[in-house]
């Protein structure tokens, strides 16, 4: 995962040092985003392409991957320390929803969408999608944290109306990132297509 993001990079750093045919990258991401990076190098290293070769498609890829997750409510992230109870008391105030955006191997506040909990995900989903010539639409990960089958239905059905993907792959989020976002938060995580010059 990201360096940034946990101890997950330095602990499999350390452990490879035990092996001559380990290489740890850092993918820049965590979560879905990561396993896109992983379903590239799978393909590269079936295809009979080198360790460096791999590497180096990896640096160039992380820059073109979209991880963000939205969040119905600020609790969580206060509980764990990712905002004060000054922005989560406005959050709730509000009815502020926080987006989450991985810039540079960090989660950050990207921003907030408004309104009932509905409305902050069909923004966050135009938002994030009105480009659709700019996104890759092979493959979308739609991660999820404590979403129902009817909400996650709702989701992809909002997803269709900007892009179809050729396959989107419905994913609980780790652990980790559901104790930090809490219950009925989701990312959309998908590969950006190469800007022409």
């Amino acid at each position: 995962m990201a360096s940034h993001g946990g101890n997950g990079y330095r602990s499999a750093s350390a452990a490879a040092k035990g092996f001559d045919n380990v290489t740890v990258v850092d993918s820049g991401h965590l979560s879905s985003g990561m396993g896109i990076m992983v379903l590239h190098a799978a393909q590269m290293a079936q295809e009979g392409k080198s360790v460096e070769e791999i590497c180096g498609m990896l640096a160039k890829l992380k820059d073109k991957i979209s991880t963000s997750f939205i969040v119905p409510s600020p609790e969580n992230l206060y509980r764990c320390g990712k905002v004060s109870k000054r922005v989560r008391d406005i959050c709730e105030h509000l009815s502020l929803h926080p987006v989450l955006h991985l810039s540079q191997s960090k989660i950050r506040l990207r921003g907030v969408e408004t309104g009932s909990v509905q409305t902050a995900y069909r923004r966050y989903i135009r938002h994030l999608l009105w480009d659709k010539k700019s996104i890759d639409t092979r493959i979308l990960f739609l991660t999820y944290a404590g979403c129902s089958l009817e909400q996650l239905e709702e989701i992809k059905k909002e997803v269709k109306k900007y892009v179809f993907f050729d396959h989107i792959e419905v994913q609980k989020a780790s652990a980790t990132i559901s104790s930090n976002c809490g219950i009925g938060s989701f990312g959309l995580l998908f590969m950006k297509k190469k800007r022409k010059r």
